[in-house]
């Protein structure tokens, strides 16, 4: 019964919805994403292709037909993290468009955030 998410608490419904998001992923995104949070926190050479298998909910042979080699998983990680960090530096810089000074204080605001956040490990790659 649907009702049922709603029944024990508020975090069995945001655990709910965060399952059904990560359902909805195609299986490369869930990879990704399962070896972006693993490689951050464990470090890229200590995650085994097994753990992320596990954790990104997909088989080996998923795994593999969208990364041949845990080399070709890691660089798409990387790229991932540059995309998305590019993104981040423009969105930041396009909100003081013509004044360099606002933006050069923007990003340095905009850095100390980042890194003043709880579980915050240092640069992502």
């Amino acid at each position: 019964m649907e009702d049922d998410i709603y029944v024990s608490s508020q975090n069995t419904f945001v655990e709910w919805v965060k399952d059904m998001t990560v359902s909805r992923l195609s299986a490369r995104q869930r990879i990704l994403e399962a070896a972006s949070d693993l490689f951050y926190r464990e470090g890229i050479r200590s995650v085994g292709v097994d753990t992320i298998v596990e954790k990104s909910g997909v088989g080996k042979a998923t795994l593999y037909r969208h990364f041949p080699t845990k080399d070709d998983l890691i660089a798409a990680y990387l790229e991932e993290k540059d995309n998305l960090h590019w993104r981040w530096f423009d969105k930041v810089l396009a909100q003081h468009e013509g004044s360099p000074k606002e933006q050069l204080l923007a990003i340095i605001e905009s850095t100390t955030l980042i890194m003043t956040e709880p579980g915050y490990r240092g640069a992502p790659c």
